[in-house]
């Protein structure tokens, strides 16, 4: 153990045995119990707000109405499992993933929020398939923003080991197959229209990046690769749907974002790199129909802004609750409204609403209300030297 551990878990021990003298222990328990709410999400009109709430002993959806957080309804009621995670896909519509029995094979499902229609029976998008050879089970891949019936589902229902992309309608289920006969996919890029467009396809350690230029062109390889090489890998389209934003290590150590012309498999301007630490989120504005900054993780989550309105704003509410970490979980269609959750090391978080036009923040819920800041330790970063 080299010595800048060895000092580092010492001060976690005595912080430790510090606060266990000056209160009593916390019970393990307490850190393992499902959030009051979780995942919230707020409709595109902003009118709705889903959230996971402990019921019966499990994660299930309510959906109540933004104005004056009130009459609450609920919309899943599994008494054996939880809702791992949800959205909109429309304003009257959540989808939602649930696992299968604990065995990881997530299923996609849909819901009406009006629970007095027939329609808000729960439809299954897309079962899992769990036996003793294998898992099959479906990811979200496209919400779709331009496009409420619809979502577009990554899928290995036809291969085990390479997943084709469907067009699922959320109010009947039906689906449609967007890509077929391929084989080794590792991953599909998909533009703003929801049209496939590219695939990152690897067979043990070569791979290849096959690309097309629209709906009705046939795909090519556009690159090879080695996968222990440098490399180019697909973000993103940037919204003209033609140059794509893309993370590359090519002469230097960790990633950073460029943009890349995949008709020509040009490696564009570098916008923003780090060189600590991969650089591979980009944050996007559907409504504004443009690139707002990157997010990466150094010592603790940063982020980097191009947009000077949306740095004015972040910075706003960051000063606003001094010591937290501000993030954005959900946004309505037009990005006037969104859900923060406000949380640090110490704090599980808070939801709040907050209106861009008013510049107004209002308090929602608390996650873990039962957790007190105060009584826990902060965290820290450490480094140490590994073997290599």
């Amino acid at each position: 153990m080299s010595s800048v551990l060895y000092r580092s878990l010492l001060l976690v021990l005595v912080l430790m045995s510090c606060r266990s003298a000056a209160a009593e222990p916390i019970p393990v328990e307490d850190f393992f119990r499902n959030p009051d709410f979780a995942a919230m999400q707020i409709s595109p009109n902003g009118k709705y707000i889903a959230t996971l709430a402990p019921i019966g002993g499990h994660r299930n959806i309510v959906v109540l109405e933004t104005d004056n957080l009130r009459n609450a309804k609920q919309l899943t009621g599994h008494p054996d499992q939880d809702v791992a995670g949800l959205f909109w896909a429309n304003d009257d519509i959540v989808v939602f993933t649930m696992d299968d029995d604990g065995n990881e094979a997530f299923g996609l499902y849909a819901v009406d929020r009006t629970r007095d229609r027939p329609s808000t029976k729960v439809r299954t998008l897309v079962e899992p398939e769990v036996n003793w050879r294998d898992i099959r089970f479906a990811t979200v891949h496209s919400i779709l923003p331009d496009d409420p019936d619809h979502i577009i589902v990554s899928w290995n229902q036809k291969r085990l080991t390479s997943s084709n992309l469907y067009k699922v309608n959320v109010r009947t289920g039906h689906r449609v197959i967007l890509t077929e006969n391929f084989e080794n996919v590792s991953g599909w890029i998909v533009d703003h229209d929801g049209v496939p467009r590219g695939a990152l396809i690897v067979n043990g350690l070569r791979g290849k990046f096959i690309y097309r230029d629209g709906e009705d062109e046939e795909y090519r390889t556009i690159r090879e690769f080695d996968v222990l090489d440098e490399g180019i890998s697909p973000l993103v389209f940037a919204f003209d749907n033609e140059t794509m934003l893309v993370a590359s290590n090519i002469g230097r150590d960790t990633n950073a974002v460029y943009t890349y012309d995949p008709a020509t498999d040009t490696l564009g301007e570098q916008l923003f790199g780090h060189d600590e630490v991969d650089v591979t989120l980009p944050i996007l504005s559907w409504h504004r129909k443009k690139l707002l900054g990157v997010s990466y993780f150094d010592d603790y989550p940063q982020v980097h802004y191009f947009d000077e309105e949306e740095r004015r704003i972040q910075e706003g509410l960051k000063a606003a609750f001094p010591g937290k970490q501000v993030t954005v979980v959900s946004a309505t269609r037009d990005e006037t409204t969104s859900v923060l959750l406000v949380s640090s090391d110490r704090d599980p978080g808070s939801y709040y609403l907050f209106n861009r036009d008013t510049n107004q923040v209002r308090y929602i819920a608390s996650r873990m209300s039962w957790l007190d800041p105060e009584a826990m330790v902060p965290m820290k970063p450490i480094a140490f030297e590994a073997r290599d």
